[in-house]
C-alpha cells in the first residue's frame, strides 16, 4: 500500500529537473526512471516505486487550491507559508520509505547548492523545509518522518 507527501520546490522546478538529479540510482536497472509529461515514475524493484506528479497551483477537476489550503492551516509552520508563492507543488506517491528517503535527500542536497528553499509536506499535518529534513536524515539515516513532528511550529 503507498503513502503519500507533497514537496514544494521553487518554482523553475520541474520534474525534469527532478529526473536529472537521479540518474544514477543505487540497485536501479537503467530502465528504473521513466519521465511523462505529468509524471515521473522511479523503480528500483517490483517492491520498491515512488511516483512523483506535478499539482497544479489550482486543481480545478478536484476543486483544490493547494496554496490557499496551505496558506489557510495555522497549524503549518510560518515561514514555509510565507514561501508559498515562491514555490511548486508535486505529489510524491510511494512504498518504498528507503527510496523516497533518498530521492528527497538528493532533491534536498540540490536545493541547498543552489541556495534556493523547498519544503515537504509530510501530510501528517506539518511541514520540514530541506534544510532540516537533512539535518534530520544526516543524524539518523533511518529518520522516518512519520512518526516524528516538530515540537514548535515556529
Amino acid at each position: 500500500m503507498g503513502q503519500s507527501l507533497i514537496v514544494a520546490l521553487p518554482r523553475k522546478w520541474q520534474l525534469s529537473s527532478i529526473a536529472s538529479l537521479l540518474g544514477s540510482l543505487e540497485n536501479a536497472s537503467p530502465d528504473a526512471i521513466k519521465l511523462f509529461d505529468e509524471q515521473l515514475e522511479i523503480s528500483i524493484s517490483n517492491d520498491a516505486w515512488v511516483v512523483i506528479e506535478v499539482l497544479p497551483d489550482r486543481d480545478l477537476v478536484n476543486g483544490i487550491d493547494h496554496k490557499e489550503e496551505f496558506e489557510s492551516d495555522p497549524d503549518l509552520d510560518t515561514r514555509f507559508r510565507r514561501d508559498l508563492d515562491l514555490l511548486h507543488f508535486f505529489a510524491a506517491r510511494y512504498n518504498d520509505l528507503d527510496l523516497m528517503r533518498g530521492i528527497l535527500r538528493r532533491v534536498a542536497q540540490e536545493i541547498l547548492s543552489r541556495d534556493e528553499i523547498a519544503w515537504i509536506d509530510t501530510d501528517n499535518g506539518w511541514a520540514i523545509s530541506v534544510r532540516d529534513f537533512l539535518e534530520k536524515t544526516d543524524q539518523d539515516p533511518t529518520w522516518d518522518w512519520r512518526v516524528w513532528a516538530p515540537d514548535n511550529k515556529a
